[in-house]
């Protein structure tokens, strides 16, 4: 694997607060966990705990718990967090069963592998309680050729079948520019990995882009709203001893 790209941004991304994540993907994060309720929540790849803290003040209910693998942004997370008070962040990785709601936000293009999307997919699935909900957001797959109002890639329509695709995104926000390494995959290699991973999609909510966007349309983020599969129970066989005296 390549080397973390957010040790070396992490300062940068900080300094960012008009990046479109945060201005488009956030708000509707938020309404739907308020839809939800849940008393525990985690958040996958927190970064610099800017998500957890916004959602520790929407639901006060709620307990809020962020992880990240970066230590670079951990350290940004820890010190948000204790100026905060408002939620905590996990040095280890979080336990399992415990969340009514999981959050990952631009994660998934970040694996490289197939095998990689479905163990890191089964692992956050596992943390989420039979009834959790599962919020993962990734830039839209779809429309990865665009130019939105934060973010560039130089990725091509033709290449929209070729699952495993390195690309590079550039991300630029409040006068401040960083690079990421991506990997490209499609709808139908999505779903097919969240099925691998025992996960239903429930739902999938298609974001705009800033309405100042001097982008050329389209959709810059994609919210999958998910559930743990269900284990079906199959009824006993019938004792033979039962059914001959019946």
């Amino acid at each position: 694997m390549k080397p973390p790209d957010w040790d070396n941004v992490a300062q940068a991304y900080a300094a960012m607060s008009h990046e479109s994540r945060h201005l488009v993907v956030f708000p509707v994060l938020l309404d739907l966990l308020e839809q939800q309720s849940p008393k525990r929540i985690l958040d996958v790849g927190g970064g610099d705990g800017r998500f957890a803290e916004a959602a520790a003040r929407r639901l006060p209910q709620s307990s809020v718990d962020a992880w990240d693998s970066s230590p670079a942004m951990t350290a940004l997370a820890l010190e948000r967090a204790r100026e905060s008070k408002s939620f905590r962040v996990l040095q280890e990785k979080p336990p399992l069963c415990t969340y009514d709601a999981v959050i990952l936000t631009a994660v998934w293009m970040g694996w490289e592998t197939d095998e990689q999307c479905e163990d890191e997919l089964r692992q956050l699935a596992e943390s989420a309680t039979d009834d959790g909900i599962l919020l993962i957001t990734v830039t839209h797959p779809c429309f990865r050729q665009e130019r939105f109002s934060t973010f560039s890639t130089d990725f091509a329509l033709p290449w929209y079948f070729d699952n495993g695709r390195p690309f590079t995104v550039h991300v630029e926000a409040d006068n401040k520019r960083i690079q990421l390494s991506n990997t490209h995959w499609n709808l139908s290699a999505m779903s097919g990995q969240l099925s691998a991973a025992s996960l239903n999609i429930e739902r999938l909510h298609e974001l705009p882009d800033l309405p100042s966007s001097v982008g050329d349309g389209g959709s810059p983020w994609l919210v999958v709203q998910a559930s743990r599969k269900r284990r079906h129970v199959l009824d006993p066989a019938p004792d033979p001893d039962v059914a001959r005296s019946a």
